[in-house]
């Protein structure tokens, strides 16, 4: 959502650049991607932003709500080539209304995705935010980095490549049940408000995604 002069919400698209992570030589077929958020502007009579100039995947966004991003510098990086630091974050905070940008460093290199941030940390509310315990250096610092910004920080011991729906949170499950009972008493009492749903995702995460990945939540 955007204020117009007269401070009324107005809900607005943004299409920015794809380039199938990167690797504009793959074989996953992204060569009409940017023309859905024109189709569906079109469709639902709604103003499109066109950010083609700067390639950004929804995975590797995730807002509290209240101006703070947290993302992964590695993939913003490696997909800008050229820009600096402060472009990269002069850049989305004019874009998205931001005012604080968070930093997570690192990827594991056979992650497709560059490390996209939806794997890493999401945020539960405005300013608490659950980080994947993965024991690893990346997921270490980036809650370091959260605390010293202020933020709360869960350590959560699963993926938290979920979705956050209207009184619903659908969440990726792993081959072990008692884990699976145990993530999903860990997010009822982090959406104790809402239906708890694990789902198998194993064909999705071998392919470097999640239920994140898949779906894109519009605001209600």
């Amino acid at each position: 959502y955007v204020e117009d002069s007269d401070n009324n919400n107005i809900l607005r698209m943004q299409n920015w650049k794809f380039n199938s992570y990167g690797d504009e030589s793959s074989d996953i077929g992204y060569a009409d991607d940017n023309e859905i958020p024109v189709r569906l502007g079109a469709l639902l009579s709604m103003e499109v932003d066109d950010y083609t100039d700067y390639v950004l995947e929804r995975g590797n966004i995730e807002v509290n709500g209240n101006g703070i991003l947290v993302a992964n510098y590695d993939c913003q990086s490696l997909r800008n080539p050229g820009y600096s630091k402060s472009d990269h974050e002069l850049f989305l905070k004019n874009r998205l209304g931001l005012t604080k940008i968070i930093w997570a460093y690192g990827y594991y290199q056979d992650d497709i995705t560059t490390g996209h941030i939806d794997g890493i940390g999401r945020f539960i509310n405005e300013t608490t935010i659950a980080i994947a315990d993965y024991g690893t250096s990346i997921e270490n610092n980036f809650a370091a980095a959260c605390t010293n910004e202020g933020l709360s920080v869960i350590m959560y011991p699963g993926d938290p490549n979920w979705l956050v729906g209207n009184g619903f949170v659908v969440s990726m499950a792993d081959s072990d049940s008692l884990h699976n009972a145990y993530l999903k008493t860990q997010l009822e009492t982090y959406f104790p408000d809402s239906e708890i749903y694990m789902i198998d995702g194993t064909s999705v995460s071998n392919n470097g995604g999640g239920v994140h990945c898949l779906t894109n939540d519009q605001p209600f």
